[in-house]
């Protein structure tokens, strides 16, 4: 303890000694020399004007001299005078060799310099004498990369301290006693002089040298007596010498060497007695020996401490059995890149302590079973570049402690299922460029299911069509799998949810056309909510490139998971690299890439999803963005609309179907089908007469057919339908009398811009249908109205006179009427519905149920007149379908009341009452809405239109009204009300536009559409087969003067 204290204040003493000394230092500058501090050391400039010679300085440690110019000499006074006392080592490069370098010292008051090296030094070809006089305290000598040819033989006469000599890169005729002064050398490197020989007696008396340096001669053979007072030589290079012949002997006199390189040199084979002596050898290398065929028997016999042989790039073709008997330290063996075709099965049986084996780069077919059964401490093993067919169960069963394998581009086509078991701590294992498919052992596992501690896998460039199940629920260590260049057709979400906390599975240039990740959000959920899923939770990452996807509906909800269009847990999970993946196909969308895709792009042929017939001569796809059924029946020859099956489906809720272009002459009926259809496209066809407009549809396209008129039932159908663009240009329509209907039901819907008016045009005039007023469709207007007041006049004398009768003999003409079935609507609205069961339904808010419950419902139900009423938290029945029920207790009420407040206004179910006790009421011909305005409504600008048309054309009571009571009972069912049928087609006076008066209320169908659909073709693509129209007839044309009236919208 005592010595260590002592020890640890000599070396404080002599570091402050030396801190003190560089601190004491000047950096004086002069006219010769201009002085800078640089970080560690003081750089002079000289001259300062024009630098010839930068001298660097850091005190007690160096003297670096660098000359710039080839106008550097030592003649003139350019170096400053210094007084630096001790410096350890001094340098020269790119100077002219000095005379003496003493002296050259002496002028900067430098002493004791323990190592020199000029390197790259000038015209330094004679290395005299003089050059190193007065260096006796010289230890090590570095003169490399010179031109140096001669040197004297007492060169070294004054530097007996020298323990290392560097003269490497030059050109020297060595002379036979150049060393003898210098018996304390334990290093002379002698490399690249280009030797071709070395006289004998050269490094006679060197009993300290160690390591000795001879690569990059030229002799083809070594006098083995050259070598004989090395006795302590550790390291012998001899490489790259051009050596072709080795005597037995010429090694036996280095008993202490433990590293030896023969390698690139050209030797056919070894002595078998070549390492004999040098049984302390650790390290022997012999690689890039070209004309190497084979070694003798025994080689490395009895080598005990041998830890490394280097054999790589030879050319043996065989090896015997012995070669390495009795090696028992051996840790490393390197055979790569030979011609090797097999391994003797007991080779390596010494080899306990064997760590790394290379065996790479030959033409090994096939293995001894038991070849590597004694390596258990083997962790490295590069079989790469051979030419193995198979891996069989046992040959590495004794690999206990193997960590990385390479079986890399040989030509492996199965694995047998158990070759891995027992290499429980493997870690990396490579075997690409094979031909694998690894399906031989008919199981979901892979034959890697027991190497738990995997971390790295490459099975690229092979055969395999699937990933195994055990890559995701058992290798929690795995960070790396390469999956690329193989013949994987699809994959799925639920392979890429794994135990790895971060995995990345490369899947790129495989086949994949699929990428399924219909239940990515089912299963995501089930991993956990995102509030709660830790940050270094489990993430796989995913390389997709350069794979042939097909875009159909199967990627659907991958495109989605790209657009982040989904639950946030999914891509917490799994991230997928996929910015350069396109579409192979269909070839509308070749070459786009799937992340721009939109949804509405993908579709699938129905035959794909669902075993359901398509038209005849018909094309028929699913989209899910929308769940649609397309049907494309575009150019096919038919002559009717064909039936469609009125079948459920859970992939898709409604169809679109388009005719366009064939010789159809009417559009479809009640009973084909036609229920969901969404879109239906007519054009171009024959049709000259419609009858029918299916319930749910939004878009109607009937241009270029032969229509002339549309008839009042039909013109009803459209106002009550969800149609939202209607096309009815390129017809011949009729402008007369008949047509004034038609036209004012367009000026109705103008505003909406739902019909494509700047189309519709007569087909006498060619005129826009919607600029004739009705003067101009009528002319002889006048002439009709007398006749219809003369008509009138005599009706109503005609009424005078029966009504006479009628009071006179009510009762007998009533019951005639009645027996005969004829003017059934004149008899008592009590008779007419006496089978209803309820006197009124009751339409509220939820928010109302108050005022019904307590205020309404007992003074109607309990007054001095009772009525029976139905209300939906009383009367309905439970679990029953909501809109079934709003019909039913619609239909069994004889008036539906209607409290109408802002809550009621806020309610989807309580519009859809009201809609559809309207529509009844309308059907029947009768009143049988009442409508109570309760709280604050603004009957202007709360109400939506279908409500305010009803307000305006139709009375209504307010709660708080004096006369609320009697008015609302007077509404209510009793005895004698009259009932009145309401007038069609009523004409009354326009000034200079038609103004026609229904007196059937209509309701503007804006306010009971649903939102509204992009009814421009389904893709914006101009080749997808969803792109039916071919014209587009939006814009109208200059000389109709109207601005366009038909919008696109987007969904």
């Amino acid at each position: 303890m005592d010595s260590y204290k002592l020890l640890t204040s000599i070396i404080f003493f002599l570091w402050t000694i030396c801190i003190i000394s560089a601190q004491n230092f000047q950096c004086n500058s002069s006219d010769t020399c201009h002085c800078t501090t640089v970080q560690t050391h003081y750089e002079y400039l000289c001259p300062p004007e024009e630098v010839d010679v930068v001298l660097k300085v850091e005190p007690q440690y160096l003297v670096d001299v660098q000359c710039i110019t080839d106008k550097s000499n030592w003649i003139d006074p350019k170096l400053p005078q210094l007084n630096l006392g001790y410096v350890e080592a001094f340098k020269f490069r790119n100077c002219p060799i000095p005379d003496s370098v003493s002296t050259f010292m002496d002028n900067l008051g430098v002493y004791k310099v323990k190592s020199l090296k000029a390197d790259y030094m000038k015209y330094f070809k004679h290395f005299k004498a003089s050059f190193l006089s007065g260096l006796s305290y010289l230890e090590s000598l570095t003169l490399s990369n010179n031109e140096i040819e001669i040197i004297d033989d007492d060169v070294f006469m004054g530097s007996s301290n020298l323990t290392e000599i560097d003269l490497g890169s030059n050109s020297i005729r060595l002379t036979p006693n150049l060393f003898k002064y210098t018996e304390k050398l334990t290093l002379i490197d002698l490399s690249m002089n280009n030797l071709d020989s070395i006289p004998d007696t050269l490094f006679h008396n060197l009993n300290n040298l160690r390591v000795l340096f001879l690569w990059g001669s030229n002799f083809t053979t070594i006098n083995g007596s050259i070598f004989r007072d090395l006795t302590s030589l550790r390291t012998l290079e001899l490489s790259h010498c051009h050596i072709q012949h080795l005597p037995y002997d010429a090694f036996y006199s280095l008993k202490n060497l433990t590293a030896i390189n023969l390698g690139m040199n050209e030797f056919e084979t070894l002595p078998a007695n070549t390492f004999a002596k040098s049984t302390l050898l650790e390290t022997i290398k012999m690689e890039n020996n070209p004309h190497l065929q084979s070694l003798p028997d025994y080689l490395f016999v009895n080598l005990k401490l041998l830890k490394t042989v280097g054999l790589k790039r030879c050319k043996l073709n065989f090896l015997p059995e012995n070669l390495f008997a009795e090696c028992t330290s051996l840790q490393n063996v390197s055979l790569g890149h030979n011609e090797l075709k097999t391994i003797p099965e007991n080779i390596f049986k010494d080899l306990s302590k064997l760590e790394n084996l290379d065996l790479s780069d030959n033409d090994i077919q096939n293995l001894p079973e038991k070849v590597f059964h004694s390596l258990e401490n083997l962790k490295r093993l590069n079989l790469a570049n051979n030419k193995l067919t198979t891996i069989v169960s046992k040959l590495f069963f004794g690999l206990l402690s193997l960590e990385i394998i390479n079986l890399s581009n040989n030509q492996l086509v199965s694995i047998q299922r158990y070759s891995f078991q027992r290499l429980t701590i493997l870690k990396e294992i490579d075997l690409s460029h094979n031909y694998l498919v690894l399906k031989e052992n008919f199981t979901t596992v892979s034959p890697f299911n027991d190497n738990l501690q995997l971390e790295k896998v490459d099975l690229s460039h092979n055969n395999i069509t699937r990933i195994s199940d055990d890559w995701i629920i058992s290798k929690i260590h795995l960070r790396e799998i390469d999956f690329s260049h193989n013949q994987i057709d699809n994959i799925n979400f639920r392979y890429l949810i794994t135990v790895s906390p971060r995995l990345q599975i490369d899947l790129s240039k495989n086949r994949i056309k699929v990428v399924n990740f219909t239940y990515s959000e089912k299963l995501a959920r089930s991993q956990g909510n995102l509030n709660s899923y830790p940050a270094d939770a489990p993430n796989t990452e995913v390389l997709l490139g350069e794979n042939p996807v097909i875009c159909d509906c199967h990627i659907f909800d991958f495109v989605r998971y790209l657009r982040r269009d989904i639950d946030p847990m999914v891509p917490s999970l799994v991230t997928v690299k996929a910015d350069s993946l396109t579409c192979q196909s269909p070839d509308y969308l070749k070459g786009i890439l799937v992340k721009d895709l939109e949804l509405k792009m993908l579709t699938c042929e129905l035959q794909q999803l669902e075993n359901r017939k398509c038209p005849q001569n018909c094309s028929c796809i699913v989209r899910p963005w929308d769940k649609a059924l397309i049907i494309n029946c575009i150019n096919a020859s038919l002559t009717h609309v064909p039936e469609l099956s009125s079948e459920t489906s859970s992939i898709f809720n409604h169809t679109e179907i388009y005719l366009a272009n064939n010789n159809i002459t009417s559009g479809p009926t009640v009973y084909m089908g036609y229920e969901n259809i969404t879109v239906l496209d007519l054009s171009s066809n024959s049709i000259d007469g419609f009858q029918w407009v299916p319930p749910k549809l939004e878009s109607l396209i009937l241009e270029n057919n032969n229509l002339s008129f549309l008839n009042f039932e039909v013109l009803d159908m459209l106002n009550r339908s969800m149609l939202k663009h209607i096309y009815l240009g390129r017809n011949p329509w009729d402008c007369n009398c008949e047509t004034a209907n038609f036209s004012q039901f367009l000026l109705t819907h103008l505003p909406q811009q739902q019909i494509d008016v700047k189309n519709i045009k007569c087909k006498q005039s060619r005129e826009l249908l919607v600029q004739l007023d009705f003067k101009e469709l009528c002319p002889n207007y006048r002439l009709l109205a007398v006749s219809v007041s003369v008509s009138v006049a005599l009706m109503a004398l005609l009424v005078a006179v029966l009504t006479i009768v009628y009071y006179r003999y009510e009762l007998e003409i009533k019951v005639w009427l009645y027996a005969h079935n004829i003017l059934l609507w004149w008899i008592t609205e009590e008779e007419i519905d006496k089978d209803m069961q309820y006197d009124a339904f009751i339409s509220y808010s939820h928010q109302d149920e108050n005022f019904v419950t307590n205020d309404l419902v007992p003074n109607l139900e309990k007054g001095p007149q009772r009525y029976d009423l139905c209300i939906h938290i009383r009367d309905w029945i439970a679990g029953e379908f909501i809109p079934t029920q709003i019909v039913n207790s619609v239909e069994k009420s004889r008036r539906t009341i209607v409290i109408l407040s802002p809550s009621f206004l806020s309610s989807c179910w309580g519009k859809m009452e009201f809609s559809t006790a309207h529509a009844k009421s309308v059907k029947d011909g009768r009143r049988r809405v009442i409508v109570i305005v309760y709280g604050d409504v603004d009957l202007e600008k709360d109400l939506n239109d279908e409500l305010k048309a009803y307000i305006k054309t139709n009375t209504y009571v307010k709660w708080g009204d004096p006369w609320f009571w009697d008015k609302l009972r007077y509404a209510l069912p009793h005895s004698k009300i009259k009932m009145t049928r309401k007038s069609q087609n009523i004409m009354i006076n326009m000034n200079d536009k038609l103004d026609l008066l229904n007196n059937i209320p209509s309701t503007p169908n804006s306010g009971s559409t649903p939102p509204a659909l992009d009814m421009e073709p389904p893709l914006l693509l101009k080749d997808h087969p969803l792109n039916f129209r071919s014209n587009e007839i939006l814009t109208p044309p200059a000389e109709a003067g109207l601005k366009p009236l038909l919008m696109t919208s987007t969904k």
